[in-house]
Order: structure tokens, then sequence, then C-alpha cells
């Protein structure tokens, strides 16, 4: 319910925008790039020999990637506004390897999403060059971590795809603009985003054996090829865990997609305002 009442509010808000006197409204659009932050531990990669073993940490956060956008805002003052903001989040890949006496197996994890981030916008005047920041929250939509499991000398491969639910985080960022024209305005800024996700259902979308062949048809039971990943655990149903027509159940497990990065990117003003980055004649 409260996931409901906080997109009905953003709705609201775009609307609001769309709908404002064309004085101090402003879009932007915007490419960017994130780096890791508040990293987790994702796996580990271990070499196997016939002498030794070792194994070393592999961290880092799905928030690492490029990412895509666009946002509508609007200029309430000439310090103060809010925008809107909506783009898709490609992550970057993870591999985790495992190296034995015999064969080498990788495992690639990614993630991607689209987000939603209305923001509040504090600007430091309206000419010239002008500083300035933006807090708000950041929603992940459309969620999605792959795990891809191949082996070293064969054509065998394993994918899972895992989705559901949405992310909650919160956003920050400092910047500055300048405008070109009293339209046209380039800006950039440094921003950090603070955002951990966990899917609720997983399912297998790739199964190749050593040949290539698919033989994901030839999984006939559910549980070996669904998974749904729930708060809490019981056994009172000892069944439930084992029917072969229900999907597997396992604790959910959230994953960071934190980062920190910069975003460039050119804003069209429409009238006296524009996020803070305006110019007066």
């Amino acid at each position: 319910m409260k996931k409901a009442l906080l997109i009905l509010s953003l709705v609201v808000f775009a609307a609001n925008f769309t709908q404002t006197n064309a004085q101090g409204l402003f879009v932007k659009v915007q490419p960017g790039y994130g780096l890791p932050m508040a990293s987790s531990n994702l796996g580990t990669n271990d070499v196997n020999s016939t002498s030794s073993t070792s194994s070393e940490v592999v961290k880092g956060s799905y928030g690492k990637g490029f990412n895509i956008g666009a946002s509508i805002g609007y200029m309430f003052s000439e310090n103060i506004g809010a925008e809107l903001g909506i783009g898709y989040h490609i992550g970057s890949s993870y591999d985790i390897t495992s190296q034995g006496i015999v064969n080498t197996s990788t495992q690639t994890l990614k993630g991607s999403q689209f987000r939603l981030n209305p923001a509040l916008i504090v600007a430091a005047g309206s000419e010239g060059f002008v500083p300035y920041a933006k807090f708000g929250l950041i929603l992940g939509l459309a969620n999605k971590l792959t795990e891809e499991n191949t082996e070293a000398g064969n054509s065998s491969a394993r994918t899972w795809e895992y989705t559901g639910g949405m992310a909650l985080g919160l956003n920050g960022a400092f910047g500055a603009a300048y405008h070109v024209s009293d339209l046209i305005a380039i800006y950039g800024e440094l921003e950090v985003i603070g955002m951990s996700y966990a899917p609720t259902k997983g399912t297998l979308t790739v199964l190749k054996d050593a040949n290539g062949a698919d033989v994901l048809s030839q999984v006939t039971d559910i549980r070996d090829k669904e998974k749904e990943f729930v708060d809490k655990l019981s056994d009172t149903v000892p069944s439930a865990a084992t029917d072969p027509n229900k999907p597997k159940q396992e604790l959910k497990q959230y994953s960071p997609f934190s980062s920190f990065g910069i975003n460039v990117g050119v804003q069209l003003s429409f009238g006296g305002g524009g996020g803070g980055h305006h110019r007066r004649h």
C-alpha cells in the first residue's frame, strides 16, 4: 500500500509539472557513469591445485555502470526548485571464477533497472556560472539481476534472472551549469546514490549442455527452474519445501546498487527559469 501511494504521488508530481506555466519550466537530458560505492561481497575467486588452494573476495556494487536519463522540473524562485527524473541503469558485469585441477568455471553477475528520481534543487543564484545542489528519493523499477554460469573448454551454460520487487534509496548531487543562451545550458554534476535491492523471484532462462544444446525444456519440475524469495522460511508444512510443482523458496538477499559518479548533459529552459541555471536580461 505504501509503495502504491508513493508511485501515485510521483505521477501527480509529474502531472503538476506539465500543467504549470512555462515560466520556470525546464527539461534535461543526461548520460552518466557510476562507480561502485558501499560495495558488498559478491563472491570469491578460488584457485585449487594439487599443491595449494587460494581464495580472493570479489567486492562490488550493481550500481557500477552507465546511466541514461532525462528530467522535467520547475523553479519556484531564483534559488528553490524541484525536478522529476527518469532513467535507465546499465550495470557493469563482475566475473567470479573457480579454477580447479580439471576445469575452470566462471559466474558472471550484472544488474539493471529503470529509475524514478524526485528531487529538491537549491541553486546559488541565477546568472552566469551557477553552482547548485539537489537531493531526493530514487526508486528502482523493473529491476533485474543476471547470473550466468559457464565452464571453460565446453559450451555449457546456465543463466538465472532475478526480478520482482522495488528498490528505494536516496541520492544527492552537486554540480554547476552555464547557459550558452537563454534557452540552452550545459551542466555537469557529481552524484551519490545509496540503494539496495532484493528480488522476489528467480527464473532459469538458459540451460545448455557441454555441446551447446538447449536442454531447458527437459527440466520438468517447477522448483528446479523457478525460485521465490521470502522474508521467512517455515518447515511447518514440509511438503511445501519439496513440492516439484511449486517454486523453490529461499530467503531474500539484498544486493547493493549504490554508486558515486558523474553526469553531464544539456538543459532547455522555457521562460525565465530553468533548474536554477538561468540568467536574466
